[in-house]
């Protein structure tokens, strides 16, 4: 075993460090205690077994030093009032007192631990006083010049003593808890950190779902109006030359097999970023307002006469960041998408982005019928507000006068980001 894993072992448990010293002072106390047997004081006309028991006194409690201070200092006060009835002197094992008082301040509450600080001061005292009177060496009374100058040394001694070891245990307690509050808001700002990285990747998350929403919303409505145009051609010998059928039928077809082919691949993106987890999450790389053209493009393929043009240029105003972008794209896609729906046949649509210093507008107008009441048009309205909102904007979206529809989009070009 690894001085790292013994470190580790007596961090995680105190106890198992603690009965190591407990074991290390026993015998010491105990040959202390056992020595007053031969001694000409009030302890050698006690029993033999009772010294291996006060030795005991002194040393066991050591081993709830830092778990259980207060069984500790109570087992080492029992241990010194025998001292001060059997034996008048000071005694080496009288140094476990400041270490008790040091396991008091640094590892008990504060009020108990001033409360024990009080009766060892107080016991101190007593033993300066005991200690005064008579001669170590000779055991027999000295002097009353001589009780005064021991008493004082004895008393000043054992209080500097008491005092060094309670200021250095609250000193340590005092780091103990600077560094557990450390530890403690280490542990809230990384709990902070993984909060902030779920809430980023369920956005996405969100996000992702909305995107597939769209893609297969408008890929669908694409595939839709090719194979109803396909099957009427290919059921109506009468409309025009078999030939210009035939191959208006195979345009039809290309166009649902590419529309369906991006479709899959964009679905097998998203649903491969939505797959990871937390914060291993790839965000997907998002549509900018250059890829509108290419949704044009694509419902000119379907048969529904369109237009694109493009007023200004964005070298007109700072980028207005890819999340804006994205939204615009997903205003038209989504525009587009219920004019295949509602616009009805000999319909024409004109999809328009204009650039200015302060905002960046997108219109999309179709020549259609419109949508009735009842077609669900209104929670994709909600969802177009929605995006263009997040983003400071304002979305506009009704009938035009003259029959049809239009959605307008407007961004402005210093826009954040808007949570609600």
């Amino acid at each position: 075993m690894t001085r790292w894993h013994l470190r580790e072992r007596f961090r995680s448990n105190p106890m198992w460090f603690d009965a190591v010293v407990m074991v290390m002072v026993m015998p010491w106390t105990m040959t202390v205690t056992n020595g007053l047997m031969t001694q000409d004081y009030a302890a050698s006309q006690m029993p033999g077994w009772f010294f291996p028991l006060w030795g005991l006194m002194y040393s066991l409690p050591f081993l709830w030093r830092r778990t259980r201070p207060l069984w500790m200092a109570s087992g080492i006060f029992a241990a010194h009032v025998v001292q001060l009835f059997l034996v008048p002197m000071v005694m080496p094992s009288n140094i476990v007192v400041p270490v008790a008082l040091y396991a008091l301040a640094r590892y008990e509450k504060p009020r108990r631990a001033r409360f024990w600080l009080a009766i060892v001061l107080a016991g101190a005292a007593i033993a300066s006083v005991q200690w005064g009177l008579v001669d170590a060496a000779s055991g027999e009374s000295v002097g009353l010049v001589e009780k005064l100058a021991r008493i004082t040394f004895w008393l000043v001694a054992a209080t500097a003593i008491c005092l060094t070891s309670w200021f250095w245990g609250q000193w340590n307690r005092q780091k103990d808890l600077t560094h557990e509050s450390w530890r403690e808001r280490a542990e809230a700002l990384e709990r902070e950190r993984q909060q902030g990285m779920a809430l980023v990747a369920q956005e996405e998350r969100n996000r992702l779902a909305r995107e597939m929403h769209d893609i297969v919303a408008h890929s669908l409505s694409v595939i839709v109006v090719q194979s109803d145009g396909a099957a009427y051609l290919a059921n109506h010998d009468e409309i025009g030359d078999p030939e210009a059928r035939l191959a208006q039928v195979n345009k039809a077809i290309e166009t649902i097999g590419q529309t369906a082919r991006t479709a899959l691949t964009e679905t097998r993106r998203l649903v491969g970023v939505l797959r990871q987890d937390g914060e291993d999450l790839e965000m997907a790389p998002a549509a900018t307002l250059d890829q509108i053209e290419e949704l044009v493009i694509q419902l000119g393929s379907a048969g529904i006469p369109t237009s694109f043009h493009v007023e200004g240029g964005a070298d007109l105003h700072a980028p207005i960041g890819e999340g804006a972008e994205m939204a615009l794209y997903r205003v038209a896609q989504e525009s587009l998408t219920n004019v295949m729906k509602h616009a009805g046949v000999n319909a024409t649509v004109e999809v328009a982005i204009t650039h200015t210093a302060d905002a960046v507008s997108l219109r999309v107008s179709d020549t259609g019928a419109g949508p009735t009441q009842s077609d669900g048009l209104g929670h994709g309205l909600v969802g177009m507000r929605e995006r263009v909102a997040a983003w400071g904007g304002q979305l506009n979206a009704g009938p035009r006068r003259g029959g049809g529809f239009e959605v307008h989009a407007i961004l402005p070009t210093k826009n954040e980001r808007k949570h609600p």
